[in-house]
C-alpha cells in the first residue's frame, strides 16, 4: 500500500498542475496561430491581385509562409524524406497521405513547393478564421456525408469533387488529399476511400503516396487541446500509377482497388518504425 501512495501523488500533480499548464500552452500556440493568419490577411490581399484569373493562388502563396512562421515559432521542424520523389515542380501530381492531425495540411504548407488545392472538409467546420483561409486558398470542400452535404453549402459532393481535382490538376495545381476522409482518432490507419485514384485515373497525373509521421502525437484529434510540439516527419514514396491518362480505367473496380491498397500499403509501410 506504501508504494501506491507516490503513484497517487504523481497522478495528482499531473492533473492538478502539469494538464492545466499543458492546456494553457497548447492554447497560447493556437491564439498564436490565429494571430498570424488576421495579420497575414492584408497581404493575401495584396498577393491575389498579382493572378486575377485565379486569385487563390497569391492568398496560397501567402499562407505558406503563415505556416512556415507558426512552425517556426513553436518548434515544429518540418522534416522531408524522399525528396526524390516529389515529382518536378513544374508537373501537377497528387499526394495521398495518412491524416493523423487536424494540422497535417498546414505541414504540407510548410514544404511545398508548387500550386496546390487541398481536399479539406467544409470550411464552416473550422473555426475562424481558419475557415476563412481554406475558402481564399481555393481549397476543394468536400461533403463526407449526406448531412454535411445538407449542412454545409459550398461543399461538394464526391464525384462532383472529383471533377473539380481534375480541373485544378488541368490547370497546373497539384492536389492534396487525405484518402481516411476523417483525422485518425487512433495511431492506427482508417480504411482508404477510392476517389484519391480515380482523380488519378481521369487526370492522367502522378499519385504519390505520402507518410506523415509525428503528427498524431504532436496534436491528436482526441486530445485537442494538448499540443506536444516535435519533428514532423513527411515521406514522400514511388508513384503508384504507372499507367498514362485514360478516363475509362476509372471505371475498373479492379485496378482502382489494386492501386488502392497499394497506397495504403506504401503509406502504412512508411509509418512502421
Amino acid at each position: 500500500m506504501e508504494r501506491s501512495r507516490p503513484n497517487s501523488a504523481r497522478k495528482l500533480f499531473h492533473r492538478l498542475i502539469e494538464l492545466p499548464m499543458e492546456r494553457l500552452g497548447t492554447f497560447v500556440m493556437l491564439l498564436y496561430y490565429a494571430a498570424l493568419m488576421v495579420a497575414a490577411m492584408p497581404w493575401g490581399y495584396l498577393a491575389s491581385r498579382k493572378y486575377p484569373e485565379a486569385p487563390h493562388r497569391g492568398w496560397d502563396e501567402v499562407f505558406h509562409w503563415v505556416n512556415r512562421a507558426y512552425a517556426a515559432a513553436c518548434d515544429i521542424p518540418v522534416v522531408i524524406v524522399g525528396k526524390e520523389h516529389m515529382g518536378s515542380p513544374d508537373r501537377p501530381v497528387i499526394y495521398a497521405a495518412n491524416h493523423g492531425s487536424v494540422l497535417d495540411g498546414s505541414f504540407f504548407q510548410v514544404i511545398a513547393d508548387r500550386p496546390s488545392a487541398a481536399i479539406t472538409a467544409p470550411a464552416k467546420f473550422f473555426p475562424w478564421p481558419f475557415s476563412f483561409w481554406v475558402r481564399k486558398i481555393g481549397a476543394i470542400q468536400v461533403a463526407r456525408s449526406v448531412e454535411e452535404e445538407k449542412k454545409y453549402t459550398g461543399a461538394l459532393a464526391h464525384e462532383a469533387v472529383i471533377d473539380a481535382a481534375v480541373a485544378r490538376l488541368k490547370a497546373g495545381e497539384s492536389i492534396l488529399i487525405f484518402p481516411e476522409g476523417y483525422v485518425e482518432r487512433s495511431p492506427h490507419l482508417r480504411s482508404f476511400k477510392t476517389g484519391a485514384v480515380r482523380i488519378a485515373l481521369k487526370a492522367g497525373v502522378p499519385l504519390i503516396p505520402v507518410s506523415i509521421r509525428g503528427d498524431y502525437d504532436l496534436f491528436p484529434a482526441n486530445r485537442l487541446m494538448l499540443m506536444h510540439p516535435q519533428r514532423v516527419t513527411l515521406t514522400f514514396h514511388p508513384v503508384v500509377n504507372q499507367l498514362k491518362q485514360d478516363p475509362k480505367l476509372v471505371r475498373d473496380a479492379g485496378l482502382v482497388e489494386l492501386w488502392t491498397n497499394q497506397l495504403i500499403h506504401r503509406i502504412a509501410h512508411g509509418l512502421e518504425d
